[in-house]
C-alpha cells in the first residue's frame, strides 16, 4: 500500500536557489494570476510571511519577501501548495502538452495530481523505471526544442502534473 506524502516532502528535491526562483517567479507574475488563485496567494502570504517594516509584505522588496517566505515554503504544506499552484499557472499553456509527454514516458498521474485538495496527503513517490532528471530533460527537449524550461522546471512540472515525487533513482546518471 502506498502512502501519500505531504506537500513539504517536495523540499527534499529542491535546491535552495530553485526555491528562490519559484518564489520570485510567483511574486513577479502575481498580477497575471486568476482572481481566485490571487486571493488564495494573498491570504496565505499575509498569514505566513512577515517582513519587518512592511505592513503589506507584498510591498517589500523582492529579496526581503523571498528571504522571509522561505521558511513557510519549507515548513507549511498549505503555503507550499498555494505557491506551487501559482507557479504552475505561469506554465498553463505548456502543461497539457507536457502531461502528454510525461504519460508517454511511463508516468500515470495520480487522481490528486494538479489539484491537491489535501496538502498533507499530496504526493506518491517513485518515477517510472529508467526516468532520471537528465533523461526527462533530454526527452522533453528533444520533442520540443523551442520549449524554454530548465531541468528543474521540467522536473517540478513532472511532479506537479503527475503527483509523483522522483524517488532515489531519479538522480542516477544515464
Amino acid at each position: 500500500m502506498e502512502y501519500y506524502q505531504p506537500m513539504i516532502a517536495l523540499n527534499v528535491y529542491l535546491e535552495p536557489y530553485f526555491r528562490e526562483e519559484i518564489l520570485r517567479r510567483v511574486l513577479s507574475n502575481r498580477t497575471g494570476l486568476p482572481d481566485a488563485l490571487l486571493q488564495r496567494f494573498v491570504s496565505e502570504v499575509k498569514a505566513q510571511v512577515k517582513v519587518s517594516g512592511f505592513r503589506n509584505v507584498l510591498a517589500a522588496p523582492a529579496s526581503l519577501f523571498v528571504r522571509n517566505a522561505e521558511k513557510p515554503f519549507e515548513k507549511d504544506s498549505e503555503f507550499l501548495r498555494v505557491i506551487l499552484e501559482c507557479w504552475a499557472s505561469t506554465f498553463a499553456g505548456d502543461i497539457p502538452w507536457l502531461k502528454e509527454q510525461f504519460v508517454s514516458l511511463g508516468f500515470t498521474p495520480t487522481e490528486l495530481a494538479g489539484e491537491y485538495p489535501d496538502a498533507d496527503n499530496a504526493f506518491l513517490t517513485g518515477w517510472p523505471k529508467g526516468v532520471t532528471y537528465s533523461k526527462l530533460e533530454q526527452e522533453i527537449k528533444s520533442r520540443n526544442s523551442a520549449l524554454a524550461l530548465s531541468r528543474n522546471e521540467i522536473a517540478l512540472l513532472a511532479i506537479w502534473v503527475t503527483g509523483f515525487l522522483p524517488g532515489p533513482d531519479a538522480s542516477l546518471e544515464d
